[in-house]
């Protein structure tokens, strides 16, 4: 927002005389970021089933780069720079990210050192915009994160995921001062593709006791998943009309709703949580409606993550007599989906190995959701990930780089600049 605007809201239009010619100095000694350039694109906006910005389809393979936010946090600068520019040159538009961090550690500086946090993330923005490049800030990544904060920082030592889902809590609270903050101090940047509550909260939901025995409020229900989605989103659009909004779910498990269904049977129990798991396989229509259940309004781009499966139980139970590990079958399905919805559908992570014994390797699976993107069965596809190594050799195998998959990096390069035309 302008700094007009900022202080109107923080202060009240009366105390605006005499902020007004505030220097930029002393904006920034308060961590108040400058006034946006008017050169950055419009508002990504949900046509129907479509992306659009500025009047035309925006259409793109772009990447995760989870850590891009952290780097700037830490002061690697350089770097975080340099990978944004390499995504850059091979056409990536939309870079998701942590729009927070993994660790709860680090959180530690938001609380303490808001200047600083905030500082970062105007050089995360600006690095983006100056390289073409539009965020999707998962604000909320890491879903224990916050309960686990405050476990470890602010007195609260029986607080868990369930706790972040419930308003009142210290962890909800903190998480909607969280977004608040963050959500205001961008609700006017184009440079935000959209908001992104957080990552996969959805695999959470559901999974009794006797699935893992653990303390009720460490065993979070489709309701409270669900409740907590919708108080997130609706938290956005309250401070900003301009930008949409995702969940950041992963696809819905193959049995989401029998293991939905298992819950609410005993929710009259004794023990509501100590129940046997129902893992059998989902009808195409019951999928509809776990997409659409976990994807309350005022949430209108629908976020799914897929990768190759390993057997037929991965994949929906309609497909199972026509499986194929090396094609995203799931995603002309999520597309119907969606459409009957009237929201846009994100591939919010699709990926697989590239990378294997010092080599780039074929992935057929990613070959496929990158004919499918060009068919236009999805508008924006992002992968997993660019330049993502973080210490974690886990990430190896499907991490892109200009040097590690220059084939791949190719490929996407070409879809791209068939999807500009």
């Amino acid at each position: 927002m302008t700094r007009k605007r900022f202080f109107a809201h923080l202060l009240g239009i009366g105390l605006m005389v005499g902020l007004e010619n505030m220097g930029t100095d002393a904006a920034a000694a308060i961590g108040l970021k400058e006034d946006q350039p008017s050169k950055h694109s419009p508002f990504l906006k949900v046509k129907g089933a479509q992306l659009v910005r500025g009047g035309k389809p925006f259409r793109n393979v772009g990447a995760n780069i989870p850590d891009l936010f952290v780097r700037f946090l830490h002061g690697d600068d350089r770097g975080a720079t340099q990978t944004l520019k390499n995504a850059a040159s091979i056409g990536i538009e939309a870079v998701r990210c942590f729009g927070s961090t993994w660790l709860w550690d680090d959180f530690q500086i938001f609380e303490h050192d808001r200047s600083r946090w905030l500082k970062a993330y105007d050089r995360t923005m600006a690095a983006a915009g100056d390289n073409g490049v539009g965020l999707v800030p998962s604000l909320l990544f890491n879903i224990g994160m916050i309960p686990h904060y405050v476990r470890k920082y602010r007195g609260k030592p029986d607080e868990h995921v369930v706790d972040l889902c419930t308003p009142g809590t210290l962890s909800n609270q903190l998480a909607v001062e969280y977004v608040t903050t963050i959500v205001e101090r961008y609700r006017d940047d184009a440079r935000v593709l959209f908001w992104e509550v957080g990552n996969e909260y959805n695999l959470a939901a559901d999974l009794s006791a006797q699935w893992k025995q653990r303390p009720a409020n460490e065993i979070p229900t489709s309701n409270n998943i669900r409740a907590f989605l919708q108080q997130m989103a609706a938290l956005i659009k309250q401070h900003d009309h301009n930008h949409a909004i995702t969940s950041g779910n992963a696809d819905m498990r193959p049995y989401a709703w029998h293991i939905r269904q298992a819950m609410l049977k005993h929710q009259r129990d004794a023990d509501p949580f100590n129940y046997p798991m129902d893992w059998r396989g989902d009808t195409f229509a019951e999928y509809k409606e776990m997409t659409r259940w976990f994807n309350p309004p005022p949430i209108d781009v629908i976020s799914v993550h897929q990768y190759p499966p390993k057997v037929p139980g991965d994949v929906g139970s309609w497909l199972k007599p026509e499986f194929d590990k090396n094609r995203d079958q799931m995603l002309p399905y999520s597309r119907q989906v969606t459409d009957s919805m009237k929201c846009a559908l994100y591939l919010g992570e699709f990926g697989g190995p590239v990378f294997q014994d010092g080599k780039e390797v074929s992935s057929p699976f990613v070959l496929d959701v990158l004919r499918q993107t060009r068919e236009g069965v999805v508008p924006v596809a992002t992968i997993w990930s660019w330049e993502f190594y973080n210490g974690d050799p886990a990430q190896n195998p499907t991490t892109l780089s200009l040097t590690r998959t220059p084939r791949l990096a190719a490929i996407i390069r070409e879809t791209n600049q068939s999807l500009s035309i």
